[in-house]
């Protein structure tokens, strides 16, 4: 059951960054297979959010008092992971499929 909840909620934050790649304007170009992105802010904000949150995670695991809450900090860190992880991996796909139609388009134009 816990493992079908994983599944679920990795499905689920891979398409939040779907979602967040898909409102996104890029250009593709199959010839040179490229993917021409503008300037977002989401990627810095990932990345700080992952590094704030991975900062008090280490604190706290290293000044903890009761190591019984070990397991919930060690949770938190692999959902802080897991989420960060998604959103960047829905983006790419969210790229690969959009190259993978356009390459498609090509061969069918030649």
């Amino acid at each position: 059951m816990a493992r079908r909840r994983c599944v679920l909620v990795a499905v689920a934050v891979t398409g939040i960054g779907m979602m967040i790649a898909g409102r996104t304007r890029f250009t593709v170009d199959p010839i040179d297979k490229s993917v021409t992105l503008p300037g977002s802010i989401v990627p810095l904000m990932l990345i700080l959010a992952t590094f704030a949150a991975k900062f008090w995670i280490g604190f706290e695991m290293a000044t903890m008092a009761h190591p019984a809450s070990l397991a919930t900090y060690v949770l938190i860190d692999a959902g802080v992971s897991g989420v960060v992880a998604g959103i960047f991996g829905g983006r790419f796909l969210t790229y690969l499929r959009t190259m993978k139609a356009a390459s498609a388009r090509l061969m069918l134009a030649a």
